[in-house]
């Protein structure tokens, strides 16, 4: 381990994409259990541990599982074996971790076999994270900001969206409300609400002032 950074040494170095756990569990690619392995081959995902465990064989750990909650609605399970589950010494309860790992399926779900785990003590990461996703699904032309999105993808476009608006045009005295409303085009006005209540909740953006807003 370097750096407070768990990693693979058979890790290869095709790129991981950047992405919501929801993504991967919901896009649809994945109807009946069936993911389109090129879009979705390496990922990296951040989020919170919700759980994690240990098994072994005398005494020996043979295998272990941690769940990961990222914030877009969705669970996903990181999975190792053998001396791969070492990689998960940093994923303690209630920690928050940046995970680089190949989308495997199970007989039942979706997993994810990390190659790089590392603890995250900084709380900016999470706004630079979603910044850095808003901005891949922008630059590729694929912002999932059309009809027929599940509520839960829906309610993550518009939360990266207002992030996004907030800290390009907010800077460090904020935006207004009403300014705000003029740069978030694809939702309602009570949709971005809903959201605003949401990111200030996650304490992801704050209220300077009643209706003014700032990362």
């Amino acid at each position: 381990m370097k750096n407070g950074i768990r990693c693979n040494g058979e890790a290869q170095r095709d790129v991981a994409r950047k992405v919501y756990v929801a993504d991967i569990l919901s896009s649809d690619e994945n109807e009946l259990g069936r993911l389109n392995e090129e879009r979705f081959k390496k990922v990296k995902v951040f989020g919170t541990v919700l759980d994690k465990k240990l098994f072994r064989s005398d005494t020996k750990v043979e295998y272990a599982f941690a769940s990961i909650d990222d914030g877009s609605g969705f669970v996903i399970r990181l999975k190792a074996w053998g001396a791969d589950v070492v990689l998960l010494d940093e994923a303690e309860l209630g920690t928050t971790i940046d995970v680089v790992g190949r989308v495997k399926h199970g007989k039942d779900e979706v997993y994810i076999a990390p190659e790089i785990v590392r603890r995250i003590d900084d709380p900016n990461w999470e706004i630079v994270r979603e910044l850095e996703i808003v901005e891949d699904h922008l630059r590729e032309g694929k912002a999932r900001l059309r009809n027929g999105d599940s509520t839960a993808h829906r309610l993550s476009d518009l939360k990266s969206e207002i992030l996004q608006t907030v800290g390009r045009i907010g800077g460090n005295t904020g935006i207004d409300y009403d300014e705000l409303l003029t740069y978030i085009k694809h939702f309602s006005e009570d949709e971005v609400k809903k959201g605003l209540r949401e990111l200030l909740s996650e304490e992801l953006i704050f209220e300077p002032r009643p209706g003014r807003y700032r990362t």
